[in-house]
């Protein structure tokens, strides 16, 4: 999480207005976040810059732009718990928060022109075709014995438990008893609460139900489920797919080249993959990316929702035998 920086007296009209901008926005945290990132670096940059020239607001230009995602992209680690190396995907993130921010400007007449229009390096994410556990290896998962190791079955529990309604790890651990009524889970999703809040309404498995019924009396806080960190929660998914055997290998991009590799399931898999699963399964029986937004929560016809589902061997087959 990035510090929160004190932009409303900065003494830069840029980073004041930057401040006066997000004012007006109704951001998620984690979006709210990006923009301190964007912030801070911002700073760096223009304290690191040869020219040592402030950021102004109305002379910002696209090479300006360049040379800041250049900057970011090479900046090296600073300490223990520095700076990390970044990849094409974060550099899209910030970009996108500049732009976003640019156009803000344009729109209140404090500058002419966005400099991105002249801009023409990559600022669109780069993806993979997604990988997500087949009902089969979620089935093994859910009925493997976990015996002599108690505390992950527990972890393995909540693991499958978000298989089956495919939330996103933030909303994940916020549900709470109440958010159960009459066999369906009702939430808003934390990353539209502040924009566009939409009741998210999902008919319980009826193995997701018998893991709520398993824990009723044993989560604290008033929480659905016994959740420990999203961290923690990522390592024991790992391990759980590791005891499990499920290593098979899978193509994903390398965050920092852009270039396709082999990794085994297992040692990338993090709580993602639950709401993948639980996506691209369903895909694989309905088919209808709109019945299965409504679940998850994507608007209809949302371009991040393409990056859940996979046209797979089955479904090619599915279409040639219809010839």
């Amino acid at each position: 999480m990035a510090k929160n920086l004190n932009l409303k007296n900065h003494p830069s009209v840029f980073f004041r207005t930057l401040d006066l901008f997000l004012e007006t926005r109704n951001l998620a945290p984690s979006t709210l976040n990006n923009y301190h990132v964007l912030a801070g670096a911002l700073m760096r940059f223009e304290h690191q810059s040869e020219s040592r020239k402030p950021l102004e607001l109305t002379s910002l230009t696209s090479d300006d732009i360049s040379s800041f995602i250049n900057f970011y992209r090479l900046e090296p680690p600073c300490g223990h718990r520095g700076i990390k190396r970044r990849s094409h995907n974060t550099l899209c993130a910030i970009t996108k928060c500049l732009r976003t921010f640019l156009n803000w400007c344009v729109r209140q007449n404090l500058i002419q022109q966005n400099p991105f229009e002249q801009f023409d390096g990559i600022i669109s994410e780069r993806y993979a075709t997604p990988y997500f556990l087949t009902s089969d290896e979620r089935d093994t998962v859910a009925s493997h014995n976990f015996n002599h190791q108690p505390e992950l079955a527990i972890q393995r529990d909540i693991f499958i438990f978000q298989c089956y309604i495919g939330c996103r790890v933030s909303d994940l651990m916020q549900l709470r008893p109440d958010n159960i009524s009459d066999g369906y889970l009702e939430y808003i999703a934390q990353k539209t609460v502040r924009g566009n809040p939409t009741v998210i309404r999902i008919p319980l498995h009826p193995r997701a139900f018998e893991i709520i019924k398993r824990y009723a009396t044993r989560a604290t806080d008033n929480r659905l489920l016994p959740f420990i960190s999203p961290q923690r929660y990522n390592y024991a998914i790992k391990q759980i797919l590791t005891h499990c055997g499920i290593k098979r290998s899978v193509s994903l991009l390398c965050p920092y080249s852009g270039m396709p590799i082999r990794r085994q399931i297992n040692e990338i898999a993090a709580s993602h993959i639950a709401r993948r699963t639980f996506i691209g399964n369903l895909y694989r029986k309905v088919k209808d990316p709109n019945l299965i937004a409504s679940l998850t929560g994507h608007v209809e016809g949302s371009r991040a929702f393409s990056r859940y589902r996979t046209i797979d061997d089955e479904l090619k087959l599915e279409v040639i035998m219809l010839l």
